[in-house]
């Protein structure tokens, strides 16, 4: 208990009180279990009641006391019964230490706990729980409180990185959904895919008028291939050895550069009347150079000359170089298709080029028109077929190359067939799937990885502090009941003392609003008439309804049923 106030300086009314300083019979004796402490309006009792509630636990009070002047240090020293240490200093602001056991009813507590005036406000009720919870109840609600604060903190960090992943995402997902996603290891292609199904949407109309790819034209040959090989190979032998050794001195003879064999032939075909064409002169009975030439130009050797000049002329204006233009000029055209279309479809046909192969074709081309003259020079001999055979393979392998390109070309034309029949897409709804795809993406980062990684750690920490409210909660309800009960009972039992009319029911708790603090509940009733705490024109209120005297009756009754179920009532000192 407090023996004395051994100092009090720069206070309200004590400028500078100092118990030893004052002269004896006038000096107080040490407090008693009882006191009474009177005097005039303005003398100090008010300052008292402030010192000792400051004593209880709040230094910044005794700073909005301080005395007029202040030049004066703010020093107080209060004397108790405890043994180490007995005395309490405020110096500099501060208490070196509180006591905790005192319970004071002045008009401060009724401001801050019952009403204000004419007013029960929700700040009263906040601050009336405190007083009728007790330290166990104000323990558990604080942790509530500072539970909540977390809680809230932990919401902040979770809304704040929801925001920041699906802001980068561009809303394409729930920040849940998004963090969720696992790797795509086909992301890449699916991207490029959906992108060509965009770019086909915006070339809707260009698409409907885009032709397909053109197959390319295969090298035409300037002969049948057996006919022609036939004639190439084809030698005469039912001509009699010595007539056919007879054409060949001849021929041998002439020196005309190999246009022997023809111009024995004009001749042989000009002759008439058996009179030689070049000298008018008969020929004998038995010429054996005008046999010769009967047996060597027959009708077959006539037939084959006709055969080999055909092939001749045919291959003499074929032209390599047209029949390259002509498939280049197809792959050109493809080409420039195919620069439209693999934007709308992709892995087109590889399309080379095959001028590549002129040279070699020309030169093969040029062997063979060789070999064919040859075998008109002297088409009764077998001619070679080696650049026969060379230009063909060379060809044959060219064609096979295109017929393969118009194979791969002609498998592209169906899958542009099958866009063109399509339906316009909704380009909208193909960029919303493109941005979702390059979120996939884009979820292995470090920006996105960590961001869903610090939100599941932040949701972790809210769930798990959300385990621990509701706990505590739990234990604070259940406090509640006890308390709650006991308390209204008490309560009622001072106001049948002070003023029988009045009566509280349905003492509880519970949270308004979004407050994060619990408030007192009860209903206030006159007479069994419920009274309303806020202004109302049909109901009765508290504004107008309780006289000075029921207010205060109402706060001591409060006060009074706070010590009782508080317990403990012989160690604390009561104001």
């Amino acid at each position: 208990m407090i023996k004395k106030f051994i100092k009090i300086s720069g206070t309200g009314k004590f400028s500078n009180y100092s118990h030893s300083a004052i002269q004896h019979p006038y000096r107080s004796n040490d407090f008693e279990k009882f006191n009474l402490i009177y005097g005039e309006n303005g003398s100090g009792k008010t300052t008292l009641s402030l010192i000792l509630r400051s004593l209880k636990g709040d230094n910044a009070i005794l700073n909005k006391k301080r005395h007029f002047d202040r030049t004066i240090p703010q020093n107080i020293e209060v004397l108790t019964t405890n043994q180490i240490p007995p005395k309490y200093t405020f110096m500099n602001n501060l208490w070196d230490r509180h006591y905790n056991d005192i319970e004071i009813f002045d008009i401060h507590f009724i401001n801050d706990n019952i009403y204000t005036g004419l007013e029960i406000q929700n700040t009263h009720k906040k601050n009336l729980l405190e007083v009728i919870f007790g330290q166990p109840g104000i323990i558990l609600k604080n942790e509530i409180k500072e539970l909540k604060n977390e809680i809230k903190d932990k919401n902040d960090i979770i809304r704040l990185k929801t925001e920041a992943i699906e802001t980068l995402i561009n809303k394409t997902y729930t920040a849940d959904a998004y963090c969720s996603i696992a790797i795509d290891p086909e992301i890449d292609n699916k991207i490029l895919n959906k992108t060509n199904e965009i770019n086909t949407a915006k070339n809707y109309q260009n698409i409907q008028l885009k032709p397909s790819l053109v197959d390319l034209p295969l090298f035409s040959l300037p002969y049948d291939k057996t006919f022609a090989l036939s004639c190439l190979q084809k030698s005469l032998d039912n001509i009699k050895e010595k007539y056919l050794s007879i054409i060949n001195v001849r021929k041998e003879s002439l020196k005309m550069e190999g246009k022997e064999e023809t111009w024995m032939k004009q001749g042989y075909k000009a002759i008439k009347d058996d009179t030689c064409p070049f000298c008018l002169r008969l020929f004998d009975d038995d010429s054996e150079i005008i046999e010769a030439y009967s047996q060597y130009f027959n009708e077959e050797y006539n037939t084959l000359l006709d055969d080999i000049s055909l092939l001749n002329k045919n291959i003499e204006s074929y032209n390599v170089e047209i029949e390259l233009l002509k498939i280049e000029s197809v792959i050109q055209k493809n080409l420039l298709l195919v620069e439209f279309w693999e934007n709308n479809i992709s892995n087109p046909p590889l399309i080379l080029s095959i001028t590549c192969k002129k040279e070699e074709l020309i030169s093969a081309f040029e062997r063979l028109k060789k070999a064919f003259k040859e075998k008109l020079q002297n088409p009764i001999e077998a001619g070679s077929i080696e650049e026969f055979n060379c230009f063909n393979t060379i060809i044959e392998n060219v064609n096979f190359g295109l017929t393969h390109y118009n194979i791969q070309l002609n498998e592209y034309n169906q899958r542009i067939a099958v866009i063109k029949t399509e339906n316009n897409p909704n380009i909208n709804n193909l960029e919303v799937e493109l941005n979702k795809l390059i979120a996939i993406k884009n979820r292995g980062n470090s920006t996105e990885s960590t961001l869903c990684s610090e939100l599941s750690a932040a949701k972790v920490d809210s769930g798990n502090l959300n385990i621990v409210k509701t706990n505590k909660q739990e234990q604070l309800d259940n406090y509640s009941i006890s308390v709650f009960s006991n308390y209204s009972a008490k309560i009622n039992m001072y106001l049948r003392s002070f003023a029988s009319y009045l009566e509280i029911r349905n003492l509880d708790s519970g949270y308004v609003g979004s407050s994060k603090e619990p408030m007192i509940k009860y209903l206030l009733s006159i007479d069994g008439n419920e009274i309303k705490f806020d202004d109302n024109d049909t109901h009765p209120t508290f504004k107008y309804s309780l006289s000075e005297g029921d207010k205060s009756a109402l706060a001591l009754a409060f006060f009074l049923a706070k010590l009782e179920v508080d317990g403990n009532i012989q160690n604390k000192i009561i104001v």
